[in-house]
């Protein structure tokens, strides 16, 4: 009987997880947002430089990105996929990686404009969406990066 409890424990906590708890749309995909963004960010740091320095100066110039995410919220707007790529396009100061970067942001803007039905021209949702990207920036630029800055929240 006690091998039976433990599956079926871990299966209600589960779907218990799974299920939102509130009506906000896009709070449940957050956590994935986030992981996208991290996970973009740490691989253009990765194959887009050779040497651990040129990592280092990559990723600290990465880490800047999430204070260009982030004057996109407080607005009272959602903005365009168009703006965001403006936005990022304007903080691409490394000439070497510029093809690279440029599938950074196509990769930050696929995952933004996936969620701009859910966002439905609400500003908060589309604020709580950037945050996600900014701090999924943060987190896969910080595993390289010599000296990271936090982000403003």
């Amino acid at each position: 009987m006690k091998k039976y409890i433990v599956p079926i424990f871990a299966l209600v906590l589960c779907s218990c997880a799974t299920t939102p708890t509130t009506t906000d749309p896009v709070a449940a995909y957050l956590p994935f947002i986030q992981t996208g963004a991290a996970i973009a960010t740490g691989s253009i740091i990765q194959f887009a430089e050779n040497s651990n320095t040129q990592r280092v100066n990559l990723a600290n110039q990465l880490y800047s990105v999430s204070t260009a995410l982030e004057s996109l919220t407080g607005s009272g707007t959602v903005p365009s996929t168009a703006q965001l790529n403006i936005t990022l396009k304007s903080f691409n100061t490394n000439v070497t990686v510029a093809s690279q970067y440029q599938v950074f942001i196509n990769a930050l803007s696929a995952l933004f404009s996936s969620y701009l039905p859910k966002i439905s021209g609400n500003a908060k949702y589309s604020d709580e969406v950037i945050n996600a990207l900014a701090t999924g920036v943060n987190e896969g630029a910080s595993t390289y990066a010599s000296t990271p800055t936090p982000a403003a929240q």
